[in-house]
C-alpha cells in the first residue's frame, strides 16, 4: 500500500516497487512516530536508527516528518 499520507501533503516519494522489498523510498523519520506495513528492504539496526520505507509507512502520531536525504 502506497502511503496515502504523502500525496495527500502534496508530496510524491521516489519509489520503484511499492511493495518495502526495493528501498528506492528509504527515508529517516524526523519527527513523529510511523509505523510499516512490510518491510523486505531495510535490515533491523537500519529501522533501530530511524529509516522507514515510506511506500509501506503510516503515521501514527499526528503529524510525522521524513527526510530523504539522510
Amino acid at each position: 500500500m502506497h502511503a496515502p499520507w504523502l500525496p495527500a501533503a502534496g508530496l510524491e516519494a521516489p519509489y520503484a516497487c511499492l511493495g518495502g522489498a526495493c528501498g528506492t523510498c528509504r527515508a529517516k523519520v524526523l519527527l513523529g512516530s510511523v509505523t510499516m506495513e512490510q518491510n523486505f528492504a531495510l535490515p533491523p539496526a537500519v529501522v533501530e536508527a530511524g529509516y522507514v520505507l515510506t511506500c509501506q509507512a503510516h503515521p501514527i502520531t499526528p503529524s510525522a516528518t521524513v527526510d530523504y536525504d539522510t
